[in-house]
């Protein structure tokens, strides 16, 4: 698919990446079994005009780094926007966030990185990822890999409407799941990747080795150890930490 950019903002900040940052991207996930359905994700210059438009489709799992939009040229654009459906809460939400300075001049460095044994080395933290929550909570991260993903911001959504009853979800095996687990509102950022990475795991052991049960994990946040959940570290002088400059628009 043909990216259409405008040409405003375009030229005015391209000098300050290095000459092999080429492209980056916008990641949207969800907990293992919690489905969402987005449109597209839109990006935009600091005006309010777009700069780019991409569809991505429905989302069951993914969460620190869900399934990209495609790859969008440098430079980094100034806000990212989409709306998204929670076919559980029978919802939409909108997300609006501004991309700070400080997380572009994070995206700007290469880190040791590695996806599989044979794809290691320095990459261009060039990631956007949100991870959408149930009652309209997100987090956002910059990240190359899951790896050395970083927690830049937390927000609240949007609300936009209600949305018609979604027979397909609850007949599924992901509404099945949120039936017998619930939505857990009140969960937060740490709580929901301990699930989600508990709740794959037994997805997995079930599906793969169906005739042992004894040996499919149960999904519950007490199996895994209090410091389960992890963060990359960030660029030199960034501080691992939430950047103040990262907002929503409500």
């Amino acid at each position: 698919m043909i990216l259409a950019l405008l040409a405003t903002g375009c030229t005015s900040t391209r000098e300050v990446y290095p000459e092999d940052f080429r492209n980056w991207f916008v990641n949207v996930g969800v907990p293992f079994h919690y489905r969402v359905s987005l449109g597209e994700v839109n990006t935009f210059w600091k005006d309010g005009t777009y700069a780019s438009s991409r569809p991505i489709g429905g989302r069951s799992f993914g969460w620190v780094s869900g399934a990209p939009v495609g790859l969008l040229p440098a430079p980094v654009h100034d806000a990212v926007g989409f709306t998204y459906w929670s076919l559980a809460e029978q919802k939409a939400y909108r997300v609006y966030f501004e991309i700070p300075d400080e997380v572009k001049e994070i995206m700007r460095h290469k880190v040791p990185s590695q996806w599989s044994p044979d794809r290691k080395g320095l990459f261009y933290r060039n990631g956007i990822s949100f991870g959408i929550m149930p009652g309209g909570k997100y987090v956002v991260w910059v990240l190359a890999y899951n790896q050395d993903a970083i927690e830049i911001a937390r927000g609240q959504a949007e609300f936009v409407k209600d949305t018609p009853y979604t027979t397909y979800f609850w007949e599924s095996e992901e509404g099945e799941f949120v039936r017998k687990e619930g939505l857990h509102l009140d969960w937060d950022v740490e709580e929901w990747t301990v699930f989600n990475e508990i709740a794959f795991a037994h997805f997995l052991k079930e599906r793969f080795n169906p005739d042992d049960p004894a040996g499919w994990p149960p999904p519950r946040l007490s199996d895994l150890p209090p410091g389960a959940w992890k963060q990359g570290t960030p660029a030199p002088g960034a501080g691992n930490r939430r950047l103040s400059g990262s907002v929503t628009r409500n």
